[in-house]
């Protein structure tokens, strides 16, 4: 293993071998505050840095004061926002997308999540964003998600962003991978009980499905549901149908939550599964589950669906929602 300087950062050039997947590998990259060396102008003059610690620095860390001055940056230059400022920028992505081309951007939790709940990653990712830091203590929907896109590419922790992404003479948002995925949620087997549920009981089983994605795929705040199944978890069937209208396969995640009606207080999660879209295999599939604790609900317990992805596309009509 390899630690790289601030040097050795400075050595490279945007395009060098050394930032690829391989070409990391065995390498460990350090993050920190990068001061000029002793004697020349520095953004704290009034704190003493260690210049032997300045120098393990790879990624500089630098303050986003403004686009024109982030294109000024070093290609090894990070700035760290927080999930507010992520959100903001996704909402202009043709602008902050592109930042991302030319230097790395962190982005973390707000501080007012004393109690280390985790915030919705995708924005992170759609705007190009190298890391997307999250609480993984917390095994909440955002941990859950995070798990199933780096599932992607052999769980090694990197994916390849989109040519959109990471290309700067093509525009963001420009990812030229429309689909129409179709799902039919057929049936469920074994279905477990609600975590805290009353031994002997029954469940009133339905499945909400929704996509995780760039903005006109993203369907997380309305999920489409099935109809519920009353006193039983066993074998419950829906053979149901439901199309999603996709911009982009590469950005987006299909969720499956199997949820349990609950007549008089709010509906109890049961288990669920997410997937990458561009790692989705079509036709019948059992698909397994996992708890709210990031675990594995024990075989034979899945559902039971029919994939199909297509490159038919047509308008959003009311009844698709």
């Amino acid at each position: 293993k390899k630690l790289l300087t601030s040097k050795d950062a400075e050595d490279t050039k945007p395009n060098d071998f050394l930032f690829t997947p391989a070409g990391l590998q065995r390498k460990i990259l350090c993050k920190g505050k990068h001061q000029p060396p002793t004697g020349m102008s520095r953004d704290a003059p009034d704190r003493d840095f260690s210049d032997d610690l300045n120098d393990l620095f790879f990624l500089h860390g630098k303050k986003f004061s403004s686009v024109a001055s982030v294109l000024k940056f070093p290609h090894y230059a990070i700035m760290s926002i927080d999930e507010k400022r992520a959100e903001a920028w996704e909402r202009d992505c043709d602008t902050y997308a592109n930042i991302n081309k030319v230097c790395f951007t962190r982005t973390y939790p707000a501080g007012k999540r004393i109690d280390s709940t985790n915030y919705n990653p995708v924005p992170g990712w759609n705007i190009g964003a190298q890391v997307v830091a999250l609480n993984y203590q917390t095994k909440d929907f955002g941990m859950r998600l995070n798990r199933a896109k780096f599932m992607a590419n052999g769980r090694t922790g990197y994916l390849l962003k989109p040519k959109c992404l990471r290309m700067k003479n093509i525009s963001p948002n420009t990812y030229g991978d429309r689909k129409q995925l179709t799902v039919t949620v057929i049936c469920g087997v074994k279905l477990p009980r609600p975590r805290n549920s009353h031994k002997g009981e029954v469940i009133d089983p339905y499945v909400q499905l929704f996509i995780s994605g760039v903005e006109g795929d993203d369907t997380s705040s309305t999920p489409k549901e099935t109809a519920v199944v009353y006193n039983n978890g066993f074998n419950p069937a829906w053979n149901e149908t439901f199309t999603f209208n996709i911009n982009s396969v590469e950005m987006a995640l299909l969720t499956l939550r199997v949820m349990e009606k609950d007549t008089y207080s709010r509906d109890d999660f049961i288990a669920e599964n997410s997937v990458p879209l561009s790692h989705l295999r079509l036709g019948y599939r059992a698909v397994p589950l996992v708890d709210d604790a990031m675990k594995p609900v024990p075989a034979p317990s899945c559902l039971f669906c029919h994939f199909d992805l297509t490159d038919a596309f047509r308008e959003v009509h009311d009844r698709d929602l």
